[in-house]
């Protein structure tokens, strides 16, 4: 059989449990919604027959956290195995006046002005 990989979001999940004397059976019903089907995945689809057996795999395409920063410093390391940079020397960079902040214009504020202070 031909394999079809779909994009859509789950808009129910109904887990039921039957116990009948000492058996006892589950069923898992998936419903879908705002599926997105082109033409390849839709004629995949009618090759399958009502009550065969399928693999099917959940993945979320929201990307956790953790996966970003790993993502992030996989492209990371790419990039500077790939350039042809000299990573034993420190280079300092030059800071221009435009990126040094300075903190002329501070007031101290008014100490009745203060409504609580936390303090660690």
């Amino acid at each position: 059989m031909g394999k079809s990989k779909i994009k859509a979001s789950v808009k129910k999940i109904e887990i039921v449990n039957k116990v009948s004397g000492e058996s006892w059976d589950q069923s898992i019903r998936i419903i879908l919604g705002d599926i997105e089907l082109n033409d390849d995945n839709l004629i995949e689809l009618k090759k399958f027959r009502p009550n065969e057996a399928v693999n099917v795999c959940f993945e979320s395409q929201q990307m956790s956290l953790l996966e970003f920063t790993q993502e992030q410093g996989a492209n990371y390391s790419e990039d500077k195995i790939n350039s042809n940079e000299d990573l034993s020397v420190d280079k300092e960079e030059d800071l221009r006046r435009e990126d040094i902040c300075f903190l002329e214009d501070y007031e101290e504020p008014n100490p009745e002005d203060i409504v609580k202070e936390f303090v660690l």
